[in-house]
Protein backbone atom coordinates (compact mmCIF):
# COMPACT_ATOMS: atom_id res chain seq x y z
CA UNK A 1 0.00 0.00 0.00
CA UNK A 2 1.57 3.11 -0.99
CA UNK A 3 0.10 6.73 -0.07
CA UNK A 4 1.17 10.34 -0.82
CA UNK A 5 -0.84 13.43 1.14
CA UNK A 6 -0.15 16.65 -0.23
CA UNK A 7 -1.10 19.49 1.47
CA UNK A 8 -2.65 21.01 -1.61
CA UNK A 9 -4.71 17.87 -2.85
CA UNK A 10 -4.41 14.27 -1.74
CA UNK A 11 -3.06 12.26 -4.12
CA UNK A 12 -3.61 8.30 -3.00
CA UNK A 13 -2.04 5.10 -5.22
CA UNK A 14 -3.42 2.02 -3.95
CA UNK A 15 -1.72 -1.34 -4.09
CA UNK A 16 -3.79 -2.96 -7.26
CA UNK A 17 -3.45 -6.36 -5.26
CA UNK A 18 -5.76 -5.15 -2.83
CA UNK A 19 -9.40 -6.16 -2.70
CA UNK A 20 -12.29 -4.15 -2.29
CA UNK A 21 -15.79 -4.86 -2.01
CA UNK A 22 -17.85 -3.69 -4.93
CA UNK A 23 -20.05 -0.91 -5.43
CA UNK A 24 -22.72 -2.87 -6.38
CA UNK A 25 -22.12 -5.12 -3.23
CA UNK A 26 -22.44 -1.86 -1.64
CA UNK A 27 -25.52 -0.71 -2.90
CA UNK A 28 -27.18 -3.99 -2.50
CA UNK A 29 -26.36 -4.36 1.24
CA UNK A 30 -27.59 -0.88 1.40
CA UNK A 31 -31.06 -1.36 -0.40
CA UNK A 32 -31.47 -5.22 0.72
CA UNK A 33 -30.50 -4.17 4.55
CA UNK A 34 -30.12 -1.23 5.75
CA UNK A 35 -27.39 1.81 4.84
CA UNK A 36 -25.24 0.66 7.95
CA UNK A 37 -24.80 -2.42 6.54
CA UNK A 38 -23.69 -0.72 3.32
CA UNK A 39 -21.26 1.49 4.98
CA UNK A 40 -19.87 -1.59 7.00
CA UNK A 41 -18.53 -2.53 3.62
CA UNK A 42 -17.27 0.77 3.11
CA UNK A 43 -15.90 1.26 6.34
CA UNK A 44 -13.88 -2.03 5.67
CA UNK A 45 -12.52 -0.88 2.74
CA UNK A 46 -11.29 2.75 3.96
CA UNK A 47 -9.74 0.89 6.63
CA UNK A 48 -7.97 -1.51 4.36
CA UNK A 49 -6.54 1.82 2.25
CA UNK A 50 -5.25 3.44 5.63
CA UNK A 51 -8.31 6.20 6.17
CA UNK A 52 -9.72 4.86 9.50
CA UNK A 53 -11.27 8.50 10.82
CA UNK A 54 -12.89 8.62 7.04
CA UNK A 55 -14.27 5.04 7.59
CA UNK A 56 -15.23 5.78 11.07
CA UNK A 57 -17.25 9.15 10.05
CA UNK A 58 -18.67 7.50 7.48
CA UNK A 59 -20.22 4.77 9.56
CA UNK A 60 -21.37 7.17 12.29
CA UNK A 61 -23.22 9.14 9.26
CA UNK A 62 -24.48 5.97 8.42
CA UNK A 63 -25.93 5.36 11.68
CA UNK A 64 -27.44 8.93 12.22
CA UNK A 65 -28.66 8.78 8.51
CA UNK A 66 -30.69 4.95 9.10
CA UNK A 67 -31.95 6.69 12.17
CA UNK A 68 -33.20 9.54 11.03
CA UNK A 69 -34.78 7.42 8.24
CA UNK A 70 -36.87 5.47 10.79
CA UNK A 71 -37.75 8.55 12.62
CA UNK A 72 -39.14 10.02 8.83
CA UNK A 73 -40.85 6.69 8.43
CA UNK A 74 -42.79 6.83 11.67
CA UNK A 75 -44.36 10.27 11.62
CA UNK A 76 -47.04 9.64 10.45
CA UNK A 77 -49.90 7.87 12.34
CA UNK A 78 -50.11 4.82 9.98
CA UNK A 79 -45.75 4.55 8.82
CA UNK A 80 -44.73 4.37 4.99
CA UNK A 81 -42.63 1.55 5.23
CA UNK A 82 -42.05 1.28 1.43
CA UNK A 83 -40.14 4.42 1.93
CA UNK A 84 -37.74 2.59 3.89
CA UNK A 85 -36.29 0.66 0.54
CA UNK A 86 -35.88 4.46 -0.97
CA UNK A 87 -34.26 5.77 1.69
CA UNK A 88 -32.18 2.65 1.73
CA UNK A 89 -31.29 3.01 -2.00
CA UNK A 90 -30.73 6.36 -1.68
CA UNK A 91 -28.06 6.05 1.04
CA UNK A 92 -26.56 3.12 -0.69
CA UNK A 93 -26.14 5.16 -3.71
CA UNK A 94 -24.26 7.75 -2.03
CA UNK A 95 -22.38 5.16 -0.17
CA UNK A 96 -21.32 3.49 -3.73
CA UNK A 97 -20.99 6.51 -5.89
CA UNK A 98 -19.97 9.50 -4.47
CA UNK A 99 -18.03 7.96 -1.23
CA UNK A 100 -16.00 5.80 -3.85
CA UNK A 101 -15.21 8.60 -5.99
CA UNK A 102 -13.79 10.64 -3.49
CA UNK A 103 -11.93 8.25 -1.48
CA UNK A 104 -11.63 5.27 -4.02
CA UNK A 105 -10.89 6.64 -7.57
CA UNK A 106 -9.76 3.61 -8.85
CA UNK A 107 -11.99 1.17 -7.30
CA UNK A 108 -12.80 -0.78 -10.96
CA UNK A 109 -8.50 -1.50 -11.20
CA UNK A 110 -8.90 -3.19 -7.71
CA UNK A 111 -10.04 -7.22 -7.37
CA UNK A 112 -13.43 -7.35 -5.50
CA UNK A 113 -14.09 -9.15 -1.99
CA UNK A 114 -16.07 -12.33 -1.69
CA UNK A 115 -19.30 -10.87 -0.06
CA UNK A 116 -20.52 -14.79 1.35
CA UNK A 117 -19.51 -13.40 4.94
CA UNK A 118 -21.23 -10.12 5.52
CA UNK A 119 -23.69 -11.60 3.52
CA UNK A 120 -24.39 -14.45 6.43
CA UNK A 121 -23.56 -11.68 9.54
CA UNK A 122 -26.00 -9.75 7.85
CA UNK A 123 -28.57 -12.33 7.73
CA UNK A 124 -28.37 -13.89 10.53
CA UNK A 125 -28.08 -9.90 12.82
CA UNK A 126 -31.25 -9.23 10.36
CA UNK A 127 -33.62 -12.45 10.58
CA UNK A 128 -34.34 -11.81 14.84
CA UNK A 129 -34.55 -8.02 13.76
CA UNK A 130 -37.29 -8.50 11.05
CA UNK A 131 -38.94 -11.21 13.47
CA UNK A 132 -39.81 -8.78 15.83
CA UNK A 133 -40.78 -6.32 13.52
CA UNK A 134 -43.38 -8.78 12.40
CA UNK A 135 -44.39 -10.40 15.47
CA UNK A 136 -43.97 -7.63 18.00
CA UNK A 137 -42.02 -8.44 21.06
CA UNK A 138 -43.93 -10.20 23.90
CA UNK A 139 -43.82 -8.24 27.04
CA UNK A 140 -44.94 -9.76 30.08
CA UNK A 141 -44.22 -8.31 33.15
Amino acid sequence: MEYIDSTAEEITTIDVKLRIYSKMAILAFSALFTTIFGALLVMHTLRDIGKQKTAYLILAVSIAYTVLTLMIINIPEKPITPLVYLFNLAGGFLLSAKIYKTYIPNSDSHRKKKIWKPLIISTIIAIPLLLVAIYGLPIDL
